[in-house]
């Protein structure tokens, strides 16, 4: 099975430890190298790029901290990420090749530009470290280098402050992100999903712990990507097997009912190999609601009911907290 890899959400950096001043300084370090260009960094998402940083220098381009586009209408999205090559044009008014993307980057005054791909170490992108000019330029190999260090020194700043919010087992959030998270969500309504695996203690008696630790990287990529398609919902592992699903935005039992009907279909059918044990998933379910006054601890442990309900009523299942 592949593995279901989500990234860093935007979400997740305001909790970084000095984001704001890594990305200055990285920025700073690039104004040594290009003076009398723009320097910024962008976010990228599947469905937009923010602009996180830009350098003080005064230019006419016409780009801001916060500026957010779709994705696919950046030039940024371009890059060959897969390769790990920066993307360089000189002379943007005069370039034949730029199609719709050139009346944009003309609209915001960028003549020159040059793109240099932010990875994390998964493979996966973050973003670009970009220069920017309002007049055709030459970018030297030597500047060029130099920005590629940079950016690869940014992406171990994320590595580090990735992994304290990260379960080291299987990539999904830990406590730590739930806790520093959830204040956040709770400006929805939604749903939290607790999650227990039925027999996995005779998996791990009988099979091993490596085998243990399969199933659970399983089950949470599996979650992961039933997850993916909401915006702002994630999985968190608490310890063990047990994992949350955070839905936020979801607002009726009919949608919630079919959505853990289909996470329950999905957690009786294993490609781990579990040989003849009937390795199944209880699920408890809690509506929250923005307006209540309750604490996170109160939310879990009425998550927590729920699933020691549908536990004591024969497991493979999934209860509504009542």
């Amino acid at each position: 099975m592949e593995v279901f890899h989500m990234g860093i959400s935007k979400h997740e950096l305001k909790f970084y430890k000095n984001f704001e001043k890594m990305a200055s300084d990285v920025i700073s370090l690039a104004k040594a190298f290009f003076p009398d260009k723009m320097i910024y960094i962008n976010y990228l998402s599947d469905e937009e790029q923010v602009t996180l940083k830009v350098s003080s220098h005064q230019t006419k381009i016409n780009l801001f901290e916060g500026m957010t586009i779709k994705v696919n209408e950046g030039l940024c999205n371009t890059i060959d990420f897969t390769r790990n090559q920066p993307l360089i044009y000189e002379d943007i008014k005069n370039e034949k090749h730029l199609d719709d993307f050139k009346d944009m980057l003309l609209k915001a005054n960028i003549n020159a530009y040059m793109g240099i791909p932010i990875l994390l170490d998964t493979g996966e992108r973050f973003g670009t470290l970009c220069s920017a000019h309002d007049e055709a330029t030459h970018f030297d190999e030597k500047s060029i280098v130099m920005l590629e260090k940079l950016a690869q020194m940014f992406s171990y700043y994320l590595k580090l402050e990735h992994l304290a919010y990260k379960d080291h087992l299987t990539g999904v959030y830990n406590r730590q992100y739930l806790h520093k998270h959830f204040e956040d969500l709770k400006t929805y309504d939604g749903y939290i999903l607790f999650f227990d695996l039925d027999r996995f203690k005779q998996v791990n008696d009988t099979l091993g712990h490596e085998t243990g630790d399969l199933v659970l990287k399983e089950m949470a990529n599996k979650l992961e990507e039933f997850t993916y398609p909401y915006q702002d919902a994630f999985v968190c592992r608490l310890g063990g097997d047990e994992f949350l699903v955070i839905l936020p935005e979801i607002d009726t039992q009919y949608h919630i009912v079919e959505l853990a009907n289909t996470l329950h279909r999905e957690l009786s059918d294993w490609n781990t190999p579990i040989g003849n044990i009937q390795l199944s998933s209880s699920i408890g379910i809690l509506h929250y609601f923005k307006d209540e006054k309750q604490s996170l601890r109160d939310l879990l442990e009425k998550a927590d009911k729920a699933l020691y309900d549908a536990k004591s009523n024969g497991k493979n299942r999934f209860t509504l907290y009542q």
